[in-house]
């Protein structure tokens, strides 16, 4: 198969059999040559199947034309580079909207999906703050503090990234912040995922997109949690990445797989934060 390009090649090996991430990019990174991939997978799997599997790829990237959806590979320039240093970086990523905000400074604000009146007054604050010193907010477009932070964001004509649990075609979920999604993208925002065109939201989805939340921003901010939920699952990725994490959040006294986490009491800390941000970067 001549002048496949290296994003046909990604998303047709993901679609195929028993391939996963990690085995196409051993294959790339062993080979570096996209013709003999091609060669070896149809040789593994048989024409029939390759083919099958590559109209499905040229349907998709089609229909991601139409909808005006971007289809990145991690070796693009626009590509966010935050990503790279994750050990599982996703190898293909789907946007819409702005996409020059991928290697902006980023932060991710999250938080449970029911605040405190103090929690959305403390996310509103510090959000705009942020927003104010040109950071893009990075959050999961969730009800509560999501809602909170994207919708604060843009009202202080700030840009933000929603990071989706579902194929960027399909319907928002929850319902109620399809307006908010539509204002994203008309306000030069971005909505983002992993997950190919035509994936419908799963459970599942909901708690793998919060490694991707924490793994794109610079660092986390949490406004307010429980003791269980995706924030949860959000914080210990962040750890787990090396990124630098804070808390608004006073009852969150414990650490976090014994790193202790930066408390955000004053705008002071916060200030001492970001340039934290700014040295690890």
């Amino acid at each position: 198969m001549k002048n496949i390009s290296l994003t046909q090649l990604i998303m047709t090996c993901l679609k195929l059999p028993r391939i996963g991430p990690k085995t196409t990019l051993h294959y790339l990174q062993k080979y570096n040559n996209l013709q003999l991939i091609v060669h070896k997978m149809i040789s593994k799997f048989g024409v029939t199947t390759w083919n099958r599997c590559f109209k499905l790829v040229t349907t998709e990237i089609e229909h991601a034309k139409a909808s005006k959806i971007n289809i990145l590979n991690y070796q693009e320039a626009s590509y966010p580079q935050s990503l790279l240093t994750l050990a599982n970086f996703p190898l293909i990523l789907y946007a819409k909207g702005n996409i020059g905000l991928l290697n902006q400074k980023k932060i991710a604000l999250i938080g449970t999906r029911k605040p405190t009146r103090i929690g959305i007054k403390q996310g509103q604050k510090v959000t705009k703050y942020l927003v104010e010193i040109g950071y893009v907010i990075v959050s999961g477009l969730a009800k509560g503090c999501d809602t909170c932070v994207h919708r604060t964001c843009l009202n202080n004509e700030g840009q933000t990234i929603a990071v989706l649990a579902a194929g960027l075609d399909q319907p928002v979920y929850p319902q109620q912040n399809r307006q908010l999604a539509a204002d994203i993208i008309k306000n030069k925002g971005l909505l983002i995922s992993t997950y190919p065109l035509g994936t419908k939201l799963r459970p599942q989805y909901l708690a793998a997109r919060d490694e991707w939340q924490s793994g794109i921003g610079d660092g986390v901010i949490v406004i307010e949690t429980g003791r269980a939920g995706g924030t949860n699952i959000t914080m210990n990725f962040c750890l787990k990445q090396h990124r630098p994490l804070a808390r608004l959040d006073t009852k969150i006294t414990k650490s976090v797989n014994n790193t202790v986490i930066w408390p955000l009491h004053s705008e002071n800390d916060i200030q001492k934060f970001v340039k934290l941000l700014e040295s690890t970067k």
